[in-house]
């Protein structure tokens, strides 16, 4: 009867250990990733009004202006806030 237990309460720290080591790398558990943080972006047409926005996580112009380009046609520049 004890050995019966015992084998049980084994099998149940076992699973236990497994279920852990699946969040844990390099020995810390790891926390989930940050959200990013979103910025607007707007596009301008040549007369300096805005034709259309988006959010995006990226500050990085060249692809905030692809975007534009390729989602409102007439697009010449654009800028994000808060970056």
């Amino acid at each position: 009867m004890k050995k019966l237990v015992l084998k049980g309460l084994l099998a149940q720290a076992e699973q236990l250990s497994r279920e852990e080591q699946k969040n844990v790398v390099g020995g810390y558990t790891t926390p989930p990733p940050p959200p990013p943080v979103m910025h607007w972006v707007h596009c301008q047409n040549s007369g300096g009004y805005i034709i259309g926005s988006f959010q995006s996580s990226s500050c990085t112009y060249s692809v905030n202006y692809s975007i534009c380009v390729s989602s409102y046609p007439g697009t010449v520049k654009c800028y994000a806030e808060g970056c």
